[in-house]
């Protein structure tokens, strides 16, 4: 997903040309107060370029030299006499970060000891939408255009009012051991340290909840994200498969698998709700090895929710797939009981 969507790259394009109309404008309403300056910009620009005309005839250029070097001195004398700043010429982007060019060099690099806990340090980084032959990365101000559209396309509208700002641990019925998971995942989010997480626990014990707060959280902050239950993933998946065997498939209906199937493999952070819920299918041990793998290759995250314990996973999916699990997410059991249960009974509804 290293790639700016065209509206997105349109506004970038816009702002550009904005910048560049305002300096236009900028530079014409000083020339009319000083029109001694714009000579001298004139003659900067006239001896710059009998300089390349030297350059290719190969001639002797210290004559040019010493004669732009002159101007350019007697320009700065008189931006500073007359309180103009040196560069009224350049054009002053919206993003000074980027240059509205929309990419930066990446700037992550790992915190120091005092902004990470020393537990916290083996966690890798989320080093997302960075460019490996380049460095590059998605601009901040990019990604706050991205957050509508990331929004839209990320399943969000299934789960409506859940949001860190709602979650309260008043009908849990054992708050002390979930505190430590909230609290966990909080920092983690704050840090940009989120790992794979794997949440496991009986129905209805708040961990779709805490997994859709964390999507909706860094979705806010400018980071793709997807979620999907398993049962349709599974789904997704197979008909991706049947869609590329047809000979004559339905160009929207190909496009629309195909992005869903993007999305699964190449969001920034994917939620996989209610893992072991889905039907038994022939490909489905095929296509959540391919899932996961690609995602670890391509340093993905992926948090998922199961009502399966861990000896249950184990029975229920292949070796390979449940070594993956088990050996790169965080695992964290939900206990207690049913918190719309615990609700009805507290709130008498």
């Amino acid at each position: 997903m290293n790639r700016i969507p065209t509206d997105i790259y349109n506004i970038l394009s816009d702002r550009k040309a904005r910048s560049q109309v305002a300096r236009d404008n900028r530079i014409r309403a000083i020339y009319s107060i000083h029109p001694d300056l714009e000579h001298l910009d004139r003659s900067i620009r006239t001896a710059k370029a009998n300089k390349m005309i030297v350059i290719l005839d190969g001639g002797d250029l210290i004559a040019e030299d010493i004669l732009i070097q002159e101007l350019e001195r007697q320009r700065d004398t008189y931006l500073q006499l007359n309180h103009i700043a040196p560069d009224y010429d350049l054009p002053i982007p919206f993003c000074a970060r980027c240059n509205d060019e929309g990419w930066v060099v990446s700037d992550v690099s790992e915190p120091s000891e005092e902004h990470v806990e020393s537990e916290m340090k083996r966690l890798p980084l989320n080093r997302f939408s960075i460019d490996k032959e380049t460095g590059r990365t998605l601009c901040k101000c990019v990604r706050d255009l991205l957050v509508p559209l990331y929004l839209e396309q990320s399943g969000l509208d299934h789960y409506p009012g859940i949001s860190y700002a709602t979650f309260t641990d008043r009908y849990f019925s054992e708050r002390d051991k979930i505190a430590p998971i909230y609290d966990f995942v909080r920092y983690v989010v704050s840090v940009q340290r989120v790992p794979n997480l794997l949440f496991w626990g009986e129905p209805g014990t708040g961990k779709t909840f805490l997994a859709i707060c964390i999507l909706r959280e860094l979705i806010e902050n400018g980071f793709s994200g997807f979620v999907v239950r398993a049962p349709e993933m599974m789904d997704i998946m197979d008909e991706y498969r049947t869609i590329k065997r047809t000979f004559s498939p339905n160009p929207q209906r190909d496009k629309l698998i195909t992005g869903l199937r993007e999305k699964i493999l190449l969001s920034e952070f994917l939620v996989i709700d209610e893992l072991g819920v889905e039907p038994v299918g022939l490909n489905n041990t095929a296509d959540l090895l391919q899932i996961i793998g690609e995602r670890l290759i391509n340093e993905r995250v992926t948090i998922i929710t199961t009502n399966l314990d861990l000896k249950a996973l184990a029975s229920r999916y292949d070796g390979r797939l449940y070594s993956r699990l088990m050996g790169n997410f965080y695992k964290f059991q939900f206990p207690g009981r049913d918190i719309r249960i615990e609700k009805k009974k507290i709130d008498g509804i």
